[in-house]
């Protein structure tokens, strides 16, 4: 096979690259479960109960005010065997790492409320912790096309958090408040969105086809 630098240059000028810019990210309802009877919790899912019971898109909304966010990927710990003078690697464990991101607060105190209705759901009244089942939730992340559309979209699986930093505080600044927070968690599925939609592209095509046929010549007199 003989390389075209033509064609791959065409290709790139076709092609649209992705954005870092376009992407959205959901937040976990934060009671999703709390209403299973085989669960057993203690006194602090009750935060996350009252702050969505006044609506369930509470976590729709909160999204927006994420900021920017780094997602980490799978990482693979490798070890090494000895073979002759030399070596030879292979895989023995993998890890993922934390979600790290910044969230804007209003005036109406409601990032604050679910950052800490999250960390509630581990902790009780009476010192003791809830199941991991009760406060790991899953958090996804959708990147866009050009055109806004879903492309791609990272599922990661069974995330809490894990830690708020501090907030600096400035009389001489004038910086909406944000709070970094970081998710730590179990794993991470993808799923390219794109693949799917091009499975649609021939009943789309046949759809046209038989729209062609109706307006026909002989059709369209019978239109008006």
């Amino acid at each position: 096979m003989t390389y075209n630098i033509a064609d791959v240059m065409s290709q790139k000028r076709n092609d649209s690259p992705m954005r870092s810019y376009l992407w959205r990210v959901l937040l976990p309802d934060l009671t999703v479960g709390l209403q299973n009877n085989g669960v057993t919790y203690g006194d602090g899912v009750s935060n996350a109960k009252d702050l969505f019971s006044g609506s369930n898109r509470i976590n729709h909304d909160l999204s927006t005010r994420i900021v920017n966010m780094s997602i980490p990927f799978s990482t693979v710990e490798t070890d090494k065997g000895i073979k002759g003078n030399s070596f030879w690697y292979y895989a023995k464990s993998n890890d993922i790492g934390s979600i790290n991101f910044e969230m804007h607060e209003y005036e109406d105190g409601l990032t604050l409320q679910y950052i800490q209705a999250w960390q509630n759901l581990m902790f009780n009244s009476d010192g003791t912790y809830n199941a991991p089942s009760v406060y790991k939730k899953d958090i996804i992340f959708y990147r866009l096309s050009s055109n806004k559309e879903d492309v791609v979209i990272h599922t990661y699986n069974d995330y809490f958090v894990s830690g708020v930093a501090d907030i600096n505080n400035d009389y001489e600044g004038n910086d909406i408040v944000r709070y970094a927070i970081s998710l730590t968690g179990d794993s991470v599925e993808h799923r390219i969105v794109g693949l799917d939609d091009l499975k649609n592209v021939g009943s789309i095509d046949k759809t046209l086809n038989d729209l062609g046929s109706i307006l026909s010549i002989g059709n369209i007199a019978n239109l008006f």
